[in-house]
Formats: C-alpha cells, structure tokens, sequence
C-alpha cells in the first residue's frame, strides 16, 4: 500500500474518499497548471497554494494535508521546505520536483525527511 493510501482521507459530499493536497511554487503559472490537475481529479482536492516553503508549512500546520507538492527550487524550498512542512505537520507526504536531476539535490531533500 502507498504512502498517500495509507493516510486517513477526509469524506467529501457524496462520502467519497479525498485526499488533501497543498501546492508549493512560486510561479503562479506553474501552481494555475497543477492546480487544474487537481481540481479535475475525483479523489485529490486543492487545500492551498503557497509561494514558498515557510507559506507551505503554515498551511499545512492549519489545514488537513495529506501530500505537499514543492518545488525544490523556489525561496525557502528544498531541504527547508520539507523540515518545516515535516515539523508543522508530520504526517504530511512531501513530493519535491526540480528540474535539476543531480544526485546532491535528491540526497539533500531525502535527509530532510
């Protein structure tokens, strides 16, 4: 079982499963594109958008949320972003995207949890 299945879902209106995600980038055009995804899928919906890591972690810190997706590369991202979303909300799923691909990257953000 995943991860994001193993989370407790929230019950929409018609008491079908949902699951609560957060996007962080801060390219509105970029959170306007995955926040579309979201909006047309029939199991996730839109908790919040946040323009940077520390928004984020507050968000998540209020709000049921079960994945955060973040960009690594936007202020207070990456590593920082994930300790702060892990510390205001320790069951939240973080899921990091970078168009950088290098090794550094990935281990940076796999030891901040």
């Amino acid at each position: 079982m995943s991860d994001l299945m193993a989370t407790s879902p929230t019950h929409g209106p018609e008491d079908t499963a949902s699951f609560g995600v957060l996007i962080a980038d801060n390219d509105p055009h970029v959170r306007g594109a995955l926040a579309a995804l979201i909006h047309d899928h029939p199991v996730l919906h839109l908790v919040g958008e946040a323009q940077d890591g520390l928004e984020a972690a507050e968000l998540c810190a209020k709000h049921m949320v079960h994945l955060a997706v973040v960009d690594v590369r936007m202020p207070h991202g990456g590593g920082e972003a994930v300790r702060a979303i892990k510390a205001a909300s320790p069951s939240t799923i973080v899921a990091g995207y970078t168009t950088r691909t290098d090794r550094r990257t990935r281990e940076r953000l796999i030891e901040a949890g």
